[in-house]
């Protein structure tokens, strides 16, 4: 049985109320009223509808509180749900309470889909897929069974003895897991979450020349949408004392940064660290040869953080300690503790 978009089942429940027109529409000057006062006629009425009180409401133990925020949303949505996933303009920039800014104390990035899931085709099997943008709001039932945790299939364990299959796996193993790398992250966010001290992620660099090629060619706003999806579980998975390492080029660094600030928060941010990776001899017309990436590197707490200071491979305190064991070269590579019993999380 097919089932009616939100917006029209929401009109169902609504109809022949005080809420609605004789019509059927939405009478919005009350609702919002309702909303803004928790009418008690308004609130059982979303209540009795297992629908509306799955979108509306957040679940605590025996109790269901109003989320008025998205109900807000949700009745000023209609103008743009008919011809649109996304609430936000066609516009990129700074803004506080969807008004574009010169300069406030509170600053986020807005761009369009940013109220969006985006699953992202990653594999050549799915070369014709389209991508769809899931809103929030009115796709909550297609993102649940999206991150609902997946099966993980053809799975073999390599050790001393050669490869084999695992009877089951254990908080100590090492995993590579190849797949979508969304849908592998909230696979692992109910086992892994609050487990993991390091993530490092070389995503594209959104250059359109990256070596990976996406089913549809991300934009400028997808892409932050497309990172913003992946960045908001990984730090989920992060442990109180972890980090994330995250390397990009000049093309998205300064969107990026504004929108790590805004998930992981600005007095997370520990460094920004450049790295030379090239010569720089074959000089673009009109510009200077990029020669450098750049690491944003954030701390889950702004205090609760281990650090070492990291040393080059020539560096005087560097060679007495050089060839000690693998956990100590990575202590000196990412300037973080990551002892045998910490787990690191690495994807691409």
């Amino acid at each position: 049985m097919a089932t009616l978009p939100l917006y029209e089942h929401i009109k169902t429940i609504f109809k022949d109320t005080d809420f609605t027109s004789s019509e059927g529409e939405f009478l919005t000057g009350k609702i919002f009223e309702a909303i803004e006062r928790v009418d008690r006629a308004f609130i059982a009425i979303l209540l009795k509808d297992t629908t509306s009180k799955s979108h509306f409401f957040d679940a605590i133990e025996d109790a269901y509180l109003l989320n008025q925020t998205k109900l807000y949303e949700f009745f000023n949505a209609k103008e743009y749900f008919d011809n649109s996933y996304t609430s936000y303009t066609n516009k990129i920039g700074l803004i506080k309470k969807e008004s574009f800014i010169k300069k406030f104390d509170d600053v986020v990035l807005a761009f369009p889909y940013k109220d969006c899931i985006l699953e992202g085709g990653m594999s050549n099997e799915e070369t014709s897929k389209k991508e769809i943008f899931y809103n929030s709001i009115i796709s909550k039932e297609e993102i649940d069974r999206l991150f609902e945790p997946k099966v993980l299939t053809n799975i073999q364990k390599f050790d001393t003895n050669g490869q084999s299959m695992p009877e089951s796996i254990s908080m100590d193993d090492n995993l590579i897991i190849k797949g979508n790398n969304l849908l592998a992250l909230h696979s692992l966010k109910q086992r892994y979450a609050g487990h993991i001290k390091l993530i490092y992620i070389d995503p594209p660099y959104n250059t359109g020349n990256d070596g990976f090629n996406y089913n549809d060619r991300f934009n400028h706003s997808t892409w932050l949408t497309f990172m913003k999806n992946r960045l908001e579980v990984a730090r989920e998975l992060l442990s109180d004392d972890g980090s994330i390492f995250i390397q990009i080029d000049d093309f998205e660094d300064a969107y990026l940064k504004v929108l790590l600030d805004e998930i992981f928060g600005k007095n997370c941010f520990r460094n920004k660290i450049t790295w030379k990776r090239r010569g720089g001899s074959a000089n673009p017309v009109n510009r200077l040869n990029n020669v450098v990436d750049y690491i944003l590197w954030y701390s889950k707490k702004e205090d609760n953080f281990q650090f070492f200071t990291p040393f080059t491979k020539d560096d005087e305190n560097t060679k007495k300690i050089y060839n000690s064991t693998f956990a100590h070269k990575t202590k000196l590579f990412f300037g973080v503790s990551t002892d045998n019993s910490d787990k690191v999380l690495q994807f691409f």
